[in-house]
């Protein structure tokens, strides 16, 4: 049996090195927290806009709307490290001053399309491509994105939120994508997308009035489910989109 087939991170016998992008959310602080308490790190990299250091991490500024600063945040680690065990991409925008999620066509407004693919596909995807020559399973290397159910095609029963889903499902095919694509070129890497559960967070917020209570997870409770999943991923999940309990999501 291949060994890189049956690897995971769980099992991996050395320090990983970890990359975490939107690390200064709700979610993205949660996960660092999470993956420091999981495993044994050789290093931490804490990228965000403000280039804020979180928890042991160091802090490296990403602007994923900005070509030229993702450039410089690939360069950045390859300066420091010559291959990432882990890369956990926790940025995504929902809403912001100007933005709100559309509830009809008639909201539509191509400014606030173009935000959310930035942030939430071409950046992510951008950042993929500039880092690509750090993903050198050893073996195996897993790229974990925080996708959204909403981004399900086939779970869209009640639309709305227009932007937000097509932009999440477009993160999606382009990671399924990179899933076929690095599993011929960069045997042992595996992708995965996940859904995190309804977490109190900036995003959510506004939007958990309806919500139970009992549905309702804080963030490091949503982290330390992820991250538990993450770490038991083998190269033959590559491709994969999962809630957090660790179930399937059809596409």
């Amino acid at each position: 049996m291949n060994d890189q087939v049956e690897a995971n991170l769980a099992a991996v016998e050395r320090p990983l090195r970890v990359a975490v992008l939107g690390a200064t959310g709700g979610i993205g602080r949660a996960m660092t927290a999470a993956v420091e308490d999981r495993f044994d790190l050789d290093a931490l990299y804490t990228l965000s806009r403000s280039g804020e250091s979180v928890a042991s991490g160091e802090g490296i500024e990403l602007d994923l709307t900005e070509d030229a600063s993702i450039e410089a945040a690939g360069n950045a680690l390859a300066a420091r490290v010559d291959g990432l065990d882990l890369v956990i991409n926790c940025a995504g925008l929902l809403h912001a001053t100007d933005m709100a999620p559309e509830k009809s066509l008639s909201a539509l407004r191509r400014a606030n399309m173009e935000q959310a693919f930035e942030v939430n596909c071409m950046g992510p995807m951008l950042f993929m491509r500039a880092i690509e020559p750090l993903v050198r399973p050893d073996p195996l290397a897993v790229m974990a994105h925080i996708s959204a159910r909403v981004g399900s095609i086939s779970d869209n029963r009640l639309g709305g939120w227009y932007s937000y889903r097509a932009s999440k499902a477009a993160l999606n095919m382009m990671l399924k994508t990179l899933s076929i694509e690095w599993a011929r070129r960069r045997q042992g890497s595996v992708i995965a997308m996940f859904q995190p559960g309804t977490v109190e967070t900036d995003l959510s917020a506004p939007f958990l009035s309806g919500q139970k209570p009992e549905n309702i997870q804080s963030p490091a409770a949503s982290a330390r489910h992820l991250v538990g999943i993450l770490a038991a991923l083998t190269p033959h999940q590559t491709g994969a989109f999962l809630d957090w309990r660790g179930e399937t999501i059809d596409f």
